[in-house]
């Protein structure tokens, strides 16, 4: 599997065939049945895109984690080259992240990451840090969460009169919940555990397109990828 990481400006991310060349005309958002090009929308926030490009799925993990959003769309690879950009790099012509296929129509589908059971990745987990070290991460992500619920109640509290007169006691709350976190996530020990996680959770990609050679001309489409 080849991973890519797309940094999508106002959630688009584009799918193409090499050849294809960008017209200032074309609107991305109609047509695709007629021409060799995808655009996967994702919300309009910026977001970074863990992506894998797969034939096959011949790992029982990825087969099990991943699941196919919106049925499937048709590709022309006539070049052999399958390229993901953004779309500012499609319209300035960057087509840097490829990937080299037997030319010709591709049926494609998406599959996105679904987390599992929170047990099964506390187990995974606990086998890399220990379970000391588990209760710990724990333990400053309920602080967070409190903190969290000490600056709502803070919020809240001014828009009555005993809050406005006596504000500073929640603002002291608030101060020293999130003093106490952020003393927690700062220290080394903490960030060990970060760094540890994070790996673990970056094993696979957000989404993976499987590629299916196809002899029929399927058309391409728009493509909307849930969070």
């Amino acid at each position: 599997m080849k991973k890519f990481k797309i940094n999508s400006e106002n959630g688009r991310l584009i799918i193409c065939d090499s050849n294809l060349k960008y017209l200032e005309s074309i609107d991305i958002h109609k047509d695709t049945s007629e021409r060799n090009y995808l655009c996967l929308v994702s919300g309009e926030d910026e977001f970074t895109y863990d992506i894998g490009i797969v034939n096959e799925f011949n790992d029982l993990k990825i087969d099990n984690r991943y699941k196919r959003k919106n049925g499937y769309f048709g590709i022309n690879v006539d070049s052999g080259k399958l390229i993901l950009l953004n779309e500012s790099e499609w319209k300035n012509d960057k087509k840097e992240n490829n990937v080299l296929l037997a030319s010709g129509h591709y049926r494609a589908s998406i599959f996105t990451y679904e987390f599992g059971e929170y047990s099964e990745y506390r187990d995974d987990l606990v086998k890399k840090i220990g379970e000391k070290n588990m209760k710990y991460s724990e333990y400053v992500g309920k602080v967070g969460l409190f903190a969290w619920g000490i600056t709502i109640m803070s919020i809240i509290s001014l828009f009555t009169d005993i809050g406005q007169e006596y504000w500073f006691i929640p603002f002291l709350c608030w101060f020293l919940s999130w003093y106490l976190y952020f003393r927690l996530v700062n220290t080394k020990r903490y960030e060990k555990i970060e760094r540890i996680r994070m790996r673990c959770e970056n094993i696979f990609p957000h989404y993976i397109i499987k590629l299916e050679k196809d002899n029929a001309n399927m058309p391409g489409g728009v493509q909307i990828l849930d969070y």
